[in-house]
């Protein structure tokens, strides 16, 4: 599931690579950011923007609706989008990996339950050292992206302000991680305005959460074809859930039992993924896995995909009887993706542990 510069994961050969697209919309191409002192984050055409930040303060003879975000979520790196509206600048949003585990990405949405014609966002940093590539996009739908600004995470402890002229429902504070810092993020508080005469809805309403996060994590890459190897098709591409480590979802791959895709968080998990690209659709007769370790899989579903956004289950599961056993599961089913979506409902300190992962045609 998963448009303008929008943090996307490619597949590739057995892994997705971080991605960036631009989509132009009636955004201006190129936007201001001012800084206030004070104390204490699919369109053929394409667009660049760039933005610069100071101490300079907004402009206060402009009269301003400030709109409050319906909801506020993140990629499964971190547990902490809400701070960014709590009106606490003591507060911030900030990546929980586990110090052996770096983010690769991260990114907090806001939803503002209507189409805005926004004018300005601010932001707050608490910190720096964690924003080395620093995006604002938005949207009014959730799939086609602009990127208003790529600024940097200065100064610490003073409201950031980016003028801006157009309309949008989503705003998407993105962060990728070129210098392997141990987490992303640092993002104290952020505002929304519109203009004097804009007129909030009585009843805001957000966009579709699923889909929205399914668009802004997988990308996928056109059809290359499916392969087999007598039943056995061969995987061509894979993808992991942001929460787990670089490359870990090769690991389901490799043909060794020793090694797995699994969480890698300094808290409990609520959800992570890991999937699969078959390479073109096809009829998936069965499917094996195994774990490395057990009870870090209490709760998963199996999905599937005709197009890496919009996922149909069509298993339950739980723990296997025991490590390094094969569990085959009959199915038939028409796709191309598989992916394994674990929950955590007895707040395990990681989930996952999935050693190898095989796909077959019907017998």
């Amino acid at each position: 599931m998963l448009a303008p510069i929008l943090t996307a994961v490619i597949w590739r050969t057995t892994t997705w690579l971080v991605a960036t697209t631009v989509v132009a919309s009636c955004f201006a191409p190129v936007a201001r950011a001012h800084g206030s002192g004070g104390k204490h984050d699919e369109a053929s055409t394409t667009t660049s923007a760039s933005a610069s930040t100071s101490t300079t303060s907004p402009n206060p003879s402009r009269p301003l609706v400030q709109i409050n975000p319906v909801s506020l979520y993140s990629t499964g790196n971190s547990q902490l989008a809400r701070r960014v509206a709590d009106g606490d600048v003591s507060t911030e949003f900030v990546t929980q990996m586990a110090p052996s585990s770096p983010p690769t990405w991260a990114w907090v949405n806001a939803d503002l339950g209507e189409v805005v014609p926004l004018v300005r966002i601010d932001w707050m940093w608490a910190a720096a050292g964690a924003a080395d590539q620093f995006r604002i996009d938005v949207s009014a739908d959730g799939a086609k992206w602009t990127t208003v600004a790529t600024p940097t995470d200065a100064p610490v402890g003073a409201w950031n302000s980016l003028s801006l002229d157009g309309k949008a429902q989503l705003v998407r504070f993105a962060f990728q991680n070129p210098n392997h810092d141990p987490q992303l993020g640092h993002l104290a508080e952020v505002r929304f305005f519109a203009g004097a005469d804009f007129v909030p809805a009585a009843q805001p309403t957000s966009l579709n959460n699923a889909e929205v996060i399914s668009r802004a994590e997988v990308l996928p890459r056109p059809a290359v074809g499916a392969t087999l190897k007598g039943r056995r098709y061969t995987v061509k591409g894979s993808a992991r859930s942001s929460n787990s480590p670089e490359g870990s979802s090769r690991l389901a791959l490799d043909g060794k039992a020793d090694t797995a895709w699994r969480t890698a968080m300094s808290v409990p998990p609520r959800t992570a993924w890991t999937a699969y690209d078959l390479g073109d659709s096809v009829v998936l007769g069965e499917l094996r896995w195994q774990f490395s370790k057990i009870d870090f899989a209490d709760q998963f579903v199996v999905q599937s995909s005709p197009d890496g956004v919009h996922w149909t289950t069509f298993a339950k599961a739980s723990n296997a009887p025991a490590a390094n056993t094969w569990v085959s599961l009959t199915a038939h089913v028409k796709t191309r993706f598989v992916r394994f979506l674990f929950s955590n409902p007895n707040k395990d300190v990681d989930v996952g542990y999935l050693s190898e992962v095989r796909f077959y045609t019907a017998a």
